[in-house]
């Protein structure tokens, strides 16, 4: 509202004059610096006005003072407003200056900074995204360069810290598979995932972009088999063991990829194995083996014999008491050969298959043993006294003989008249020679074969002997008899099974008895 700078009472809107006072108004706008003045002084002038009218109206005089006082505050007002917005005015020209050229160009940098910041933000966001970063995925796979794609990978919940090698691992096995590799980059490029391969967001690259990697699913395996103790392999590297039969156990992590699986039975013979060829890219893979194995039993005569498997002697022995070897594999058949050492050399067995249960230890090889090395002098002797002992019926000629084996002679020719033999040579039967363990002597008793020649001589003449004065029609009357002793006279051949033992405290053999049943055969080594 305005108000009468005489009375001070409040007016109309373009009211001329006051309607209280009669005084003549300017027209002013409430809100230039000349009203507010004027406003100000009425409001320091109310006080006053007040005061007056409480003690009653003023004079005329004092009217006119106050007529003349509001005429000059008016004046004053007036020119102090205009004093004040001609020099705004002047300051705002003189603050005005030209602007300089530095300022010129650094307001044309800093608009090329922006159109730049904006173009180059464009171009690292395209950079940076996730199509442009499957792309560099794939060249770094199919230029096997593994140091590039190290940069791009990473394996979920960190149980796997991917370097160049293992990216190595993952390109091998990615360019191997051709059409695997396809699919898994024409759903990566649709933004989406294949088996344990996903393209995310993986926090912030250059502060302001976000960095996009492709997240692989760690690998895990579940195994089991129908015995203990299974030592794992994976590429030819320990990862474990299986601790109880049936009862799977899990092993893990490992990167997707194409590995050798071994399952390993560890023995006193040879490792049994089982290899696998298995993928994983399913995040688990579930196995079961069951090893296709056996034991055998061994029927040995003899203790403390020992086992060799394909060439190598392992620690376990065979005893009478102790006789399952093993496990052996159905689907390895390796070879064993059973030996024996002594004091005075070794001996062992032809070759066995172990695609089979049994095994009968109780032959040896005789060829070219240190038994036919050892022996051979002592059965030479024995067989020679032997025919010594014939021609006089006398068993203390025999010689390398035990009580026992004198008394065996001595009750085989007990009704027998006495005939001159006499020892011709011995050959020794090479077809086998067998060892047993006997109870009575409490030692291991080899029984060798022979074949004993001998002459025979009844005091007769051989036909050999006689004279080309006889006729050949007294030759043609000989006996059947007679033919008989001329074949005696050239050499008889007979077989002798000799019962031989080593005596260690005297370091000799001797023939703890012997028989005559049975034949040789054709493989014979004559002793020199």
């Amino acid at each position: 509202m305005k108000f009468c700078v005489n009375c001070g009472n409040a007016l109309r809107q373009r009211q001329k004059f006051c309607s209280k006072c009669g005084k003549k108004l300017v027209e002013i706008d409430n809100n230039s610096i000349e009203t507010r003045q004027v406003l100000e002084d009425d409001k320091i002038a109310e006080p006053s006005q007040t005061t007056a009218e409480t003690s009653g109206q003023n004079n005329d005089r004092n009217n006119a003072e106050n007529q003349i006082t509001a005429i000059n505050t008016y004046n004053t007002v007036s020119q102090y407003s205009g004093q004040v917005q001609n020099n705004l005015l002047a300051k705002a020209k003189k603050d005005k200056k030209p602007m300089s050229k530095v300022a010129k160009v650094a307001i044309m940098v800093l608009a090329v900074l922006l159109v730049l910041g904006s173009a180059g933000f464009g171009i690292g966001l395209s950079l940076t995204s996730e199509k442009k970063v499957v792309k560099n995925i794939k060249k770094a796979i199919e230029e096997k360069n593994s140091k590039e794609l190290a940069k791009y990978l990473y394996c979920s919940k960190k149980d796997i810290e991917i370097d160049e090698k293992e990216a190595a691992s993952l390109i091998e096995f990615l360019n191997e598979d051709e059409k695997y590799k396809k699919e898994l980059f024409l759903r990566l490029e649709n933004g989406s995932s294949y088996d344990s391969f996903d393209v995310k967001r993986n926090g912030k690259t250059l502060v302001i972009f976000n960095r996009y990697m492709m997240e692989v699913e760690p690998q895990y395996l579940e195994l089991a088999a129908n015995y203990e103790d299974i030592a794992i392999k994976l590429e030819g590297k320990s990862i474990g063991k299986l601790d109880s039969s049936n009862k799977a156990k899990k092993f893990g992590p490992f990167l997707p990829g194409k590995y050798i699986l071994e399952y390993i039975y560890e023995n006193d013979y040879e490792p049994i194995v089982v290899k696998k060829e298995i993928r994983l890219t399913k995040g688990k893979l579930e196995d079961k083996v069951k090893f296709n194995i056996h034991e055998i039993v061994v029927e040995s005569y003899i203790d403390k014999v020992k086992v060799s498997f394909d060439g190598k002697e392992v620690k376990e022995e065979i005893s009478r008491s102790n006789n399952r070897i093993g496990p052996f594999s159905f689907d390895k058949v390796g070879v064993l050969v059973f030996s024996k050492d002594y004091y005075w050399g070794k001996i062992k067995t032809e070759e066995f298959n172990t695609d089979v249960y049994s095994i009968y230890v109780d032959a040896f090889i005789m060829k070219d043993s240190d038994f036919i090395k050892s022996a051979a002098p002592t059965i030479k002797e024995f067989v020679n006294s032997y025919y010594d002992a014939k021609s006089s019926n006398d068993a203390k000629k025999l010689v390398n003989a035990t009580e026992n084996c004198k008394n065996t002679f001595s009750n085989e020719f007990f009704y027998e008249n006495s005939n001159t033999s006499t020892f011709k040579k011995v050959s020794v039967d090479l077809g086998k020679l067998l060892v047993a363990f006997d109870e009575e002597t409490e030692k291991d008793i080899f029984e060798v074969r022979v074949a004993a020649e001998y002459i025979k001589n009844n005091g007769q003449t051989s036909t050999e002997e006689n004279t080309e004065e006889n006729s050949e029609e007294d030759r043609e009357e000989n006996t059947e008899e007679d033919t008989e002793n001329s074949k005696e006279d050239k050499g008889i051949k007979e077989t002798l099974n000799l019962y031989m033992f080593y005596d260690e405290s005297n370091k000799k053999w001797m023939v703890n008895n012997y028989n005559s049943i049975g034949w040789v055969s054709d493989d014979l080594m004559e002793i020199k």
